[in-house]
């Protein structure tokens, strides 16, 4: 014993030693794992939250969306950046915002346009924020589908397009977009699923107050609305007990048609996807598809062209020789058809829905529903 020096001990200590450090950091790392994943889910969970979000929000928008690449936001911009752009928002306590935004060129790092923007937060000790997602809403070119085959708002109107034997026509039954669209030729018809043909009102003109517009040979096939009163009477058979002058009479739908009649002329004459025609100009765009919109000019139709689509009227004239026809509808203010030849205006809610996705989302503004 006396020639024992205790390094059986120092050994013992130091491997003692070294497994309490080996324990304690692997300790560490462990809590430092848990941590990670603790955050990871925390963080997975509000950018679920922020998708969710977007997502209950946009079933409340009419149209199409594309998904733009997020942008590092703080909660606390967001809120504050929303709370001044705010034109419609959905929020659920601290975990998901989303609002529906018109965002400048560069805000973000997108392109300017309508967007829904979401981000959304989760509590568990510490809060997490997600990244914000963005979903840029594609919105109708022009945000009031058409009563009617032809409608013109104002006295001003004038719609006497043919002078041939069998005249123009002016058609209510909806039609399909494609098919033989000259003489006595007309797209096959759209039918309910009752297995009924669907029909819209030929002719509004409800500011005329006068007899229907007259023209040689042919004429119109389908209820014609010239007067306010009339209007009124055909949106009470079509709403029922829902039917309210303040929102649904003549003078209320024409300050709605006319808003959206002046927000196309703008967004027309920017966009080389409309057919567009300005004081002093003329367009002739054959059988094309898509949108015309004239603002002051003239939109010109010969021969058998066929048109399908939307006619979009500030003013300006409609003329015609031959045996055109538009496949749509024409709606506008105080615009003239003053024409030549057997034209024909056959009413196609699937032509006229395939128009508005033309230049569809140009700053726009899609339709919000109410959030409680």
């Amino acid at each position: 014993m006396k020639n024992q020096t205790g390094a059986a001990l120092i050994v013992v200590l130091s491997m003692l030693t070294a497994s309490l450090m080996l324990g304690l950091t692997s300790m560490q790392s462990s809590q430092i794992d848990e941590r990670l994943a603790g955050n990871y889910k925390a963080a997975t969970q509000a950018q679920m939250n922020a998708e969710k979000a977007a997502s209950e929000l946009f079933l409340g928008l009419e149209g199409k969306v594309s998904l733009a690449p997020p942008e590092k936001l703080e909660w606390s911009e967001f809120s504050s950046f929303a709370n001044d752009n705010i034109t419609g928002c959905l929020a659920s306590g601290d975990e998901k915002q989303a609002c529906f935004l018109e965002l400048e060129d560069g805000d973000f790092g997108q392109e300017e346009g309508d967007y829904v923007v979401a981000m959304g937060a989760i509590e568990d000790g510490n809060v997490s924020v997600s990244e914000p997602v963005f979903v840029k809403v594609s919105t109708s070119f022009f945000g009031f589908d058409p009563e009617a085959t032809v409608s013109c708002l104002g006295t001003g109107c004038s719609f006497v397009p043919g002078e041939g034997n069998s005249g123009p026509v002016v058609d209510g039954t909806d039609r399909e977009a494609e098919g033989k669209a000259s003489g006595s030729n007309r797209p096959d018809p759209v039918y309910d699923e009752n297995g009924d043909k669907i029909f819209v009102p030929a002719v509004i003109m409800g500011d005329m107050n006068s007899s229907p517009f007259s023209s040689q040979g042919g004429g119109v096939e389908g209820q014609e609305i010239y007067t306010s009163s009339e209007y009124a009477s055909f949106k009470q058979s079509a709403l029922g007990d829902e039917y309210e002058e303040a929102s649904d009479g003549w003078d209320a739908v024409k300050d709605v048609i006319q808003s959206e009649i002046d927000k196309a002329v703008g967004k027309a004459s920017e966009s080389s996807e409309v057919f567009y025609a300005g004081p002093g100009e003329t367009v002739s765009p054959g059988s094309a598809s898509g949108v015309v919109v004239i603002d002051g000019g003239t939109l010109s139709l010969g021969g058998k062209d066929k048109f399908t689509g939307l006619v979009i009227m500030r003013g300006g004239n409609i003329v015609s020789k031959g045996t055109p026809a538009i496949v749509g509808a024409i709606i506008g203010n105080n615009y003239s058809f003053m024409g030549k030849g057997n034209p024909a205006v056959l009413y196609s809610s699937e032509a006229i829905g395939n128009a508005q996705n033309v230049g569809g989302g140009s700053g726009g503004a899609s339709e919000i529903i109410s959030w409680q």
